[in-house]
């Protein structure tokens, strides 16, 4: 989306005539579309189908009202002097994405605008708050385009588990944390104790009285109504779709293998030896929809418990560290500059984790590193390995790839330690699944590998390349300084 200002005549023919002789992009071809004022107009019959041959929208007012195109990726705005309120819905039109989901994959799950106008581009940083960011880009150094590793890929759509042995995976956890029996009312008592709902209607909760610039926060328990509604198989079927829809998102495995999941644990129809519950189809309705967010949780936590990784096969091929890579940054103001780094000019970034920050501080004045290079999360151009829990197998991109002085290739990951009250902060539920993955990668290739964590109790960060766990007393987790400085001597 190109945005003009005002329909000049003469600018209008230089972005035409720039588009053709760049790129081959023209009204001919079916590649360019205009929407300015009265007879500026062309191309706009199948603008909106996601097979449109359409590339490039020039326009002047149509991206802000009254228009939707959910394709739309790329904003560059050569207009300036509107409000900002009416600039930032033209921003709100290339934040879409047109089939509601993500890729893994930086280029296609983010939007990118190209502007001069220096008060824009700061109203839309103030209104994204930390969804923007700019984003610069970094070269390789010389002599460093011969580092090569084994990248490996996921098999899309691979089944980790078998049917059998990833519903078993499931039913156990949930026998052995709600302390469950082959008694399917006292099962059902056992869930309601630890909050799961039995009630054989649907529960629902809407505010009531006029709300006036409030937050949802500041609502007393008094202005919260529940109402229980009659199950309606035909009126519900909707909600509890889009229930299973939820809880399949959630945990990663293909809807309609969630719901026969659900139906061999819960319903009574589905003849399954081991059943949780012997649930009606109306009390199924009312249980999978009242209890979406618990069944996702704990489905979840069922699954990525810590799993075998020996068995993952998967397809690999030779990595090199890229050319080139895209760096995001919150400022462009005084960006510190990384000297180790295999990237020209990399910045230090102030929005990364603690963790990151202190072992880059740590590996910028290290004499046992040579160099490092901080990995990114783009499947195509970024190093990865695969892992896998009992569902599915997914691509792991471990932090950061380094030499040190006796050209021995090491392979870290960063995560959260622990905070000021001894506190865990690390969040990645397959951080286990992760290490074992890795652990595995390294012996095969002879490469060193570590997972690393900061303690806001002692200052220091900490390593373990034996085994994980979430305590970081634990002895296996050790000084930085203790592994590196020893081997400087």
């Amino acid at each position: 989306m190109i945005q003009l200002p005002n329909t000049s005549d003469d600018l209008l023919k230089e972005v035409e005539d720039y588009l053709e002789e760049k790129f081959g992009i023209n009204y001919e071809n079916n590649r360019l579309a205009r929407r300015l004022t009265g007879r500026h107009k062309g191309n706009l019959d199948d603008i909106k189908r996601y097979d449109s041959p359409i590339d490039v929208l020039i326009f002047k007012e149509a991206g802000n009202v009254g228009w939707d195109c959910p394709r739309a990726k790329i904003l560059v705005k050569l207009r300036t002097g509107m409000t900002e309120n009416f600039e930032i819905q033209t921003v709100g039109r290339i934040r879409r994405m047109p089939y509601q989901k993500h890729y893994d994959n930086f280029l296609l799950d983010n939007s990118f605008l190209y502007t001069y106008d220096t008060k824009f581009t700061q109203s839309v940083m103030e209104d994204l708050d930390n969804n923007a960011f700019y984003n610069i880009t970094v070269k390789l150094k010389p002599n460093f385009d011969n580092i090569i590793l084994n990248k490996e890929y996921k098999i899309e759509n691979m089944i980790g588990f078998g049917e059998r042995e990833l519903f078993n995976t499931i039913y156990k956890f949930f026998v052995e944390k709600y302390f469950l029996t082959k008694n399917q009312a006292k099962n059902k008592e056992l869930l309601q104790y630890h909050d799961y709902s039995n009630s054989i209607k649907i529960e629902t909760m809407f505010y009531q009285g006029k709300i006036i610039d409030i937050s949802l926060e500041d609502l007393k328990e008094s202005d919260i109504v529940k109402r229980d509604i009659e199950v309606d198989l035909k009126v519900h079927k909707m909600d509890f779709m889009h229930s299973i829809k939820t809880i399949s998102d959630g945990i990663g495995i293909d809807i309609n293998r969630t719901k026969i999941i659900l139906k061999k644990l819960f319903y009574k129809n589905d003849l399954y030896n081991k059943k949780i519950l012997n649930l009606s189809k109306k009390e199924f309705y009312a249980f999978i929809i009242n209890n979406v967010e618990a069944l996702k949780k704990d489905i979840d936590e069922a699954i990525n418990q810590e799993t075998e990784q020996l068995t993952l096969k998967c397809p690999k091929s030779q990595w090199l560290i890229p050319c080139e890579d895209q760096v995001r940054i919150p400022s462009l103001d005084n960006t510190k500059k990384m000297k180790k780094n295999v990237m020209n000019d990399y910045p230090y970034i102030p929005s990364k984790s603690r963790c990151e920050k202190e072992f880059e501080d740590y590996i910028e004045t290290s004499e046992f590193f040579q160099w490092i290079y901080k990995n990114g999360e783009s499947s195509e151009r970024h190093f990865s390995i695969v892992y896998g829990n009992r569902a599915k197998q997914k691509l792991f991109f471990p932090d950061y790839i380094l030499l040190d002085k006796n050209n021995n290739i090491w392979i870290i990951e960063t995560k959260g330690g622990e905070d000021k009250n001894h506190e865990d902060k690390n969040i990645d539920k397959n951080a286990k699944n992760k290490f074992l993955a890795l652990k595995k990668y390294a012996s095969n290739y002879n490469i060193h590998f570590g997972f690393v964590r900061d303690s806001e109790v002692t200052g220091l960060l900490y390593m373990s390349n034996t085994e994980y766990t979430d305590d970081l007393n634990k002895d296996i987790w050790i000084e930085l300084d203790k592994i590196f400085v020893k081997n400087i001597m």
